[in-house]
Protein backbone atom coordinates (compact mmCIF):
# COMPACT_ATOMS: atom_id res chain seq x y z
CA UNK A 1 0.00 0.00 0.00
CA UNK A 2 3.10 2.11 0.46
CA UNK A 3 4.43 1.70 -2.46
CA UNK A 4 1.28 2.84 -4.35
CA UNK A 5 0.71 5.72 -2.10
CA UNK A 6 4.61 6.44 -3.17
CA UNK A 7 4.10 6.52 -6.85
CA UNK A 8 0.54 7.93 -7.01
CA UNK A 9 2.46 11.19 -5.03
CA UNK A 10 4.96 11.11 -7.74
CA UNK A 11 2.67 10.84 -10.63
CA UNK A 12 0.99 13.78 -9.73
CA UNK A 13 3.86 15.92 -9.22
CA UNK A 14 5.28 14.63 -12.77
CA UNK A 15 1.93 15.47 -14.18
CA UNK A 16 1.33 18.49 -12.12
CA UNK A 17 5.09 20.43 -13.12
CA UNK A 18 5.71 19.80 -16.40
CA UNK A 19 7.89 22.39 -18.02
CA UNK A 20 10.65 22.21 -20.24
CA UNK A 21 13.75 24.01 -20.53
CA UNK A 22 14.66 23.76 -24.32
CA UNK A 23 17.34 25.27 -26.83
CA UNK A 24 16.26 26.86 -30.73
CA UNK A 25 18.65 27.68 -33.32
CA UNK A 26 17.27 30.27 -35.45
CA UNK A 27 17.80 28.18 -38.86
CA UNK A 28 18.32 24.63 -39.42
CA UNK A 29 21.07 25.05 -41.75
CA UNK A 30 23.49 27.36 -41.87
CA UNK A 31 26.90 27.86 -44.01
CA UNK A 32 30.56 28.33 -42.39
CA UNK A 33 31.27 31.62 -40.97
CA UNK A 34 27.42 32.00 -40.58
CA UNK A 35 26.34 33.30 -37.04
CA UNK A 36 24.30 30.54 -35.25
CA UNK A 37 21.70 32.00 -32.45
CA UNK A 38 20.35 30.06 -29.86
CA UNK A 39 17.63 30.59 -27.86
CA UNK A 40 17.01 29.31 -24.54
CA UNK A 41 13.69 29.24 -23.49
CA UNK A 42 11.39 27.71 -20.70
CA UNK A 43 7.61 26.89 -21.43
CA UNK A 44 5.13 24.67 -20.44
CA UNK A 45 4.38 26.62 -17.35
CA UNK A 46 0.72 25.81 -16.50
CA UNK A 47 -0.23 22.15 -14.94
CA UNK A 48 -3.31 20.61 -15.40
CA UNK A 49 -5.41 23.11 -13.61
CA UNK A 50 -4.54 26.04 -15.68
CA UNK A 51 -2.55 27.01 -12.71
CA UNK A 52 0.75 28.77 -13.61
CA UNK A 53 4.46 28.10 -11.70
CA UNK A 54 6.39 31.50 -11.21
CA UNK A 55 9.82 31.54 -10.84
CA UNK A 56 12.63 33.84 -9.72
CA UNK A 57 15.85 32.03 -10.86
CA UNK A 58 17.64 29.53 -12.75
CA UNK A 59 20.46 27.92 -13.52
CA UNK A 60 21.44 26.08 -17.28
CA UNK A 61 24.15 24.49 -18.81
CA UNK A 62 24.15 24.54 -22.63
CA UNK A 63 26.66 22.05 -24.12
CA UNK A 64 28.47 22.72 -28.03
CA UNK A 65 30.63 21.07 -30.15
CA UNK A 66 34.09 23.08 -30.29
CA UNK A 67 35.17 20.97 -33.88
CA UNK A 68 31.62 22.73 -35.36
CA UNK A 69 31.51 26.26 -33.27
CA UNK A 70 32.70 29.01 -31.74
CA UNK A 71 31.49 31.14 -29.03
CA UNK A 72 30.92 34.68 -29.78
CA UNK A 73 32.28 36.45 -26.26
CA UNK A 74 29.99 37.94 -24.42
CA UNK A 75 27.20 37.15 -26.74
CA UNK A 76 24.50 35.90 -23.97
CA UNK A 77 21.84 38.32 -23.59
CA UNK A 78 18.69 38.45 -21.25
CA UNK A 79 15.86 37.72 -22.68
CA UNK A 80 14.26 39.21 -19.61
CA UNK A 81 11.99 36.62 -18.14
CA UNK A 82 11.77 38.76 -14.94
CA UNK A 83 10.76 41.82 -16.65
CA UNK A 84 13.09 45.32 -17.20
CA UNK A 85 13.80 45.70 -13.75
CA UNK A 86 17.29 46.66 -13.34
CA UNK A 87 19.84 46.21 -10.77
CA UNK A 88 23.59 47.92 -10.36
CA UNK A 89 26.65 46.45 -9.53
CA UNK A 90 29.89 48.22 -8.58
CA UNK A 91 32.02 48.48 -12.16
CA UNK A 92 29.21 48.04 -13.87
CA UNK A 93 26.41 49.73 -15.58
CA UNK A 94 22.58 48.78 -14.46
CA UNK A 95 21.72 45.58 -15.86
CA UNK A 96 18.34 43.39 -15.98
CA UNK A 97 18.96 41.44 -12.67
CA UNK A 98 19.17 37.98 -14.63
CA UNK A 99 22.22 39.60 -17.17
CA UNK A 100 24.70 40.03 -14.84
CA UNK A 101 25.62 36.46 -13.97
CA UNK A 102 25.47 35.48 -17.52
CA UNK A 103 27.94 37.88 -18.51
CA UNK A 104 30.25 36.85 -16.13
CA UNK A 105 30.18 33.47 -16.67
CA UNK A 106 32.86 31.54 -19.78
CA UNK A 107 32.39 28.56 -21.15
CA UNK A 108 34.38 25.27 -19.38
CA UNK A 109 35.65 23.55 -22.09
CA UNK A 110 32.67 22.72 -24.36
CA UNK A 111 29.95 23.76 -21.80
CA UNK A 112 28.12 27.32 -20.90
CA UNK A 113 26.88 28.13 -18.01
CA UNK A 114 24.13 30.93 -17.39
CA UNK A 115 22.29 31.23 -14.12
CA UNK A 116 19.78 34.27 -12.96
CA UNK A 117 20.87 36.22 -9.85
CA UNK A 118 17.64 35.56 -7.89
CA UNK A 119 14.76 38.08 -8.24
CA UNK A 120 11.88 38.07 -6.57
CA UNK A 121 11.06 41.57 -6.14
CA UNK A 122 9.74 41.93 -9.91
CA UNK A 123 7.55 38.64 -11.81
CA UNK A 124 4.75 40.38 -12.89
CA UNK A 125 6.20 40.15 -16.57
CA UNK A 126 5.78 36.30 -16.85
CA UNK A 127 2.01 36.74 -15.71
CA UNK A 128 -0.12 34.44 -18.15
CA UNK A 129 2.74 33.38 -20.23
CA UNK A 130 3.62 29.49 -20.69
CA UNK A 131 6.68 30.34 -23.15
CA UNK A 132 9.07 32.54 -21.33
CA UNK A 133 12.87 33.09 -22.88
CA UNK A 134 15.55 32.73 -20.41
CA UNK A 135 18.26 34.27 -22.71
CA UNK A 136 19.79 34.43 -26.17
CA UNK A 137 23.53 33.11 -27.09
CA UNK A 138 25.83 33.44 -30.29
CA UNK A 139 28.25 31.28 -31.82
CA UNK A 140 30.70 31.27 -35.45
CA UNK A 141 29.84 28.35 -37.25
CA UNK A 142 33.19 27.46 -38.57
CA UNK A 143 32.96 23.32 -39.90
CA UNK A 144 30.50 21.37 -42.15
CA UNK A 145 28.49 18.70 -40.62
CA UNK A 146 25.60 17.84 -38.05
CA UNK A 147 25.29 19.47 -35.12
CA UNK A 148 23.61 19.19 -31.64
CA UNK A 149 23.22 21.94 -28.87
CA UNK A 150 22.97 20.28 -25.83
CA UNK A 151 20.85 21.26 -22.79
CA UNK A 152 22.42 20.31 -19.39
CA UNK A 153 20.81 19.55 -16.46
CA UNK A 154 18.57 22.73 -15.64
CA UNK A 155 17.02 23.72 -12.45
CA UNK A 156 14.09 26.63 -11.90
CA UNK A 157 13.10 28.23 -8.42
CA UNK A 158 9.51 27.10 -7.82
CA UNK A 159 9.74 23.41 -9.95
CA UNK A 160 10.83 19.82 -8.72
CA UNK A 161 14.28 19.54 -10.30
CA UNK A 162 15.85 18.59 -12.59
CA UNK A 163 13.51 20.26 -14.95
CA UNK A 164 12.91 18.33 -18.11
CA UNK A 165 15.34 19.41 -21.73
CA UNK A 166 15.04 19.85 -25.22
CA UNK A 167 18.21 19.81 -27.53
CA UNK A 168 18.78 21.23 -30.72
CA UNK A 169 19.98 19.85 -34.26
CA UNK A 170 21.11 21.78 -37.21
CA UNK A 171 23.11 21.42 -40.02
CA UNK A 172 26.39 23.45 -41.46
CA UNK A 173 26.96 23.31 -45.17
CA UNK A 174 29.86 24.82 -47.24
CA UNK A 175 29.86 28.23 -47.92
CA UNK A 176 27.92 28.51 -51.16
CA UNK A 177 28.89 28.97 -54.67
CA UNK A 178 27.53 31.53 -57.00
CA UNK A 179 24.83 29.39 -59.08
CA UNK A 180 25.34 28.49 -62.65
CA UNK A 181 22.04 31.00 -63.92
CA UNK A 182 24.67 33.85 -62.08
CA UNK A 183 27.84 32.79 -63.91
CA UNK A 184 26.14 32.27 -67.00
CA UNK A 185 24.28 36.35 -67.14
CA UNK A 186 28.31 37.36 -66.50
CA UNK A 187 29.43 35.49 -69.76
CA UNK A 188 27.07 36.68 -71.55
CA UNK A 189 27.66 40.26 -70.41
CA UNK A 190 30.83 39.99 -70.81
CA UNK A 191 30.61 38.75 -74.59
CA UNK A 192 28.12 41.39 -75.17
CA UNK A 193 30.55 44.61 -73.72
CA UNK A 194 33.71 42.94 -75.60
CA UNK A 195 31.37 42.42 -79.08
CA UNK A 196 30.12 46.20 -78.15
CA UNK A 197 34.20 47.39 -78.19
CA UNK A 198 34.52 45.09 -81.07
CA UNK A 199 32.28 47.24 -83.33
CA UNK A 200 33.31 50.31 -81.86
Amino acid sequence: MKKLFLLLVAMATFNANAALISVTTDKAIYNVGDTVTATVSISDLFDANSVQTLFSGYITSLAFDTSFLELVSSSATSLNPYGTNAISFPGFPPQPADLFAAMLNSPVGNTLAVQSVANTTDIASQFGRNTIGLFTVSFIANAIGDSVLTMGPSFVSSLPLPVATQNASFSVAQVPAPSTGLLAALALAGLALSRRRANT
